[in-house]
C-alpha cells in the first residue's frame, strides 16, 4: 500500500494552522515540550550553516570547474549579474514604497508583544565558524582544487557537500515543521500572530507586482539587444510559467522551458547547455525575499542600512544558488541567512518562512521565465561572436 506523505509546501502550511489553532488550546506545560524542540532545533540549524556554506559552494566551483567552457563562464557571469541586480532592484522599490506600506504596524506590533513560553531548558551549540569566514574558506577550497587540479581535495568537497545534504534530508528539513510549529504556537499563545496580517497582505501583493515587473524588464532587455517584439516571447513563455506555478520546480518544468526557447529563436544547442545550467544558478526570484525582509525589519523596528542588505543580497546570491535542489533546502538556507545576517528572531523567522512558502511557486516561475530571457540574450551574443570574428560561436567554445 502506498504511504501517503505531504510535499513540503503542504507541511509548512499546515504547521502554520496547526500552531495557531494549538496554541490557544494546548495546555502551557505541553507547549513548553514544543517551545524546548523549537529552541534545540534552532541551535542545530545555525551550528549546520557553515557546513551548508563549505560543502554547496566549495563542492559547486569543484564540480563546474573549467570543464564547462566559455559558454559556463558566460552564463555563470550574466546569471550572477542578473540574479545580484534584481535583488538590488528589489532593496530600491521596497526602500520607497514598503514604509508607505506598512505605516503604522510598527506601532501596532511593539503595542501587542506579549511575553512568550520559555523552554524547560536550553543547549548553546557554538558554531565552529562563522558564515564570512566559511564563504571565504569555500572559495579557497573550491577554486584552489580546480586551479591546481587537486582531485583529493575535488573528492573531499564534494564528499561533504554529500554529508551535508545527508544531515538536510534526514534531519534538518523533516523536522522543520516542527520547528515552524513551535514558532507559531508561541506566537499564537502570545497574542501576536494575527497582528501583521493586513500589512503582510499589502506587501505580498506589492512584491508580485514588482516580480512582473523585473520579468517584463528583462525581456524588455533582450529585445533591445535582438530587436525583436518582446511580446511573442512571453506568450511563448506561458506554457512553462503555469507548470513552475504548478510543480514549484525548475527542473520539473525544464522540457516546457526547453520547448518555449526554441519557439522564442533560440536553437536546441544553446537551450540544452544554457537552461540546465540556469536551473541551478540564475535565481532572481528568490530576490522577491529581500522586498518582505525588509518589511519585517520595518514592522520590528530593526536597523538596517544600504550596506547590511548588500551583504545580504550578495550571499543569498551565492548560497541561495548553492543550496540543494530539494524541497525545503532553500527554505532552510533562507532560515539561517536572516538569522545570521539580518539578526532575526523566532518571530520574525515565523513571518518570513509564512509569506515565503505562499510565494515559492511565483518565486520559480520568476526564475523560469528569467531564464528564457537570459537564453536569447546568450544566442544573441554567440552570433555576434561569430560574425566579429568569423571563428566559432562561444558555444562550441571549450
Amino acid at each position: 500500500m502506498r504511504r501517503f506523505r505531504l510535499g513540503m509546501l503542504s507541511s509548512i502550511v499546515l504547521s502554520i494552522l496547526l500552531g495557531v489553532i494549538c496554541g490557544k488550546i494546548l495546555p502551557e506545560w505541553l507547549l513548553r515540550v514544543f517551545i524546548t524542540l523549537k529552541e534545540l532545533y534552532g541551535e542545530l540549524l545555525m551550528f549546520t550553516l557553515p557546513f551548508l556554506v563549505l560543502g554547496f559552494v566549495a563542492a559547486a566551483i569543484a564540480e563546474y570547474g573549467r570543464g564547462g567552457g566559455r559558454v559556463v563562464a558566460l552564463t555563470f557571469a550574466l546569471a550572477y549579474l542578473s540574479t545580484i541586480l534584481a535583488g538590488f532592484f528589489y532593496y530600491g522599490v521596497s526602500e520607497l514604497a514598503l514604509p508607505l506600506i506598512v505605516g503604522d504596524a510598527p506601532d501596532t506590533v511593539s503595542t501587542t508583544q506579549a511575553t512568550t513560553l520559555d523552554p524547560y531548558f536550553r543547549i548553546k551549540i557554538p558554531s565552529i565558524l562563522d558564515t564570512l569566514s566559511a564563504f571565504a574558506l569555500a572559495l579557497f577550497l573550491g577554486a584552489g582544487a580546480v586551479s591546481i587540479n587537486a582531485p583529493i581535495m575535488k573528492g573531499a568537497v564534494i564528499e561533504l557537500k554529500g554529508m551535508v545534504i545527508w544531515l538536510l534530508e534526514r534531519c534538518i528539513v523533516p523536522l522543520l515543521p516542527i520547528y515552524i510549529f513551535g514558532v507559531y504556537a508561541d506566537m499564537s499563545y502570545s497574542q501576536v500572530s494575527a497582528t501583521y496580517l493586513l500589512p503582510f497582505a499589502k506587501v505580498v501583493v506589492f512584491t508580485l507586482l514588482v516580480a512582473a515587473l523585473i520579468v517584463f524588464m528583462q525581456y524588455g532587455l533582450a529585445a533591445v539587444i535582438v530587436r525583436r517584439n518582446p511580446l511573442k516571447w512571453l506568450k511563448n513563455s506561458l506554457p512553462p510559467l503555469a507548470s513552475a506555478i504548478g510543480t514549484i520546480s525548475s527542473v520539473a518544468t525544464l522540457p516546457l522551458t526547453i520547448r518555449a526557447s526554441e519557439k522564442n529563436g533560440v536553437p536546441s544547442k544553446v537551450n540544452g547547455l544554457v537552461l540546465p545550467l540556469c536551473c541551478n544558478i540564475h535565481m532572481p526570484g528568490i530576490m522577491m525575499s529581500i522586498a518582505f525582509t525588509i518589511a519585517i525589519m520595518l514592522l520590528y523596528n530593526m536597523p538596517y542600512d544600504f550596506f547590511s542588505m548588500s551583504r545580504f543580497i550578495l550571499a543569498l546570491s551565492v548560497l541561495c544558488v548553492a543550496a540543494p535542489g530539494m524541497p525545503g533546502g532553500i527554505t532552510v538556507t533562507m532560515i539561517s541567512l536572516q538569522q545570521t545576517f539580518n539578526g532575526f528572531g523566532e518571530a520574525q523567522v515565523a513571518i518570513f518562512v509564512a509569506i515565503f512558502a505562499m510565494l515559492e511557486c511565483f518565486i520559480t516561475a520568476a526564475n523560469v521565465l528569467a531564464d528564457g530571457a537570459l537564453a536569447i540574450v546568450i544566442n544573441k551574443i554567440s552570433e555576434v561572436y561569430r560574425t566579429k570574428y568569423g571563428q566559432k560561436s562561444v558555444l562550441d567554445s571549450k
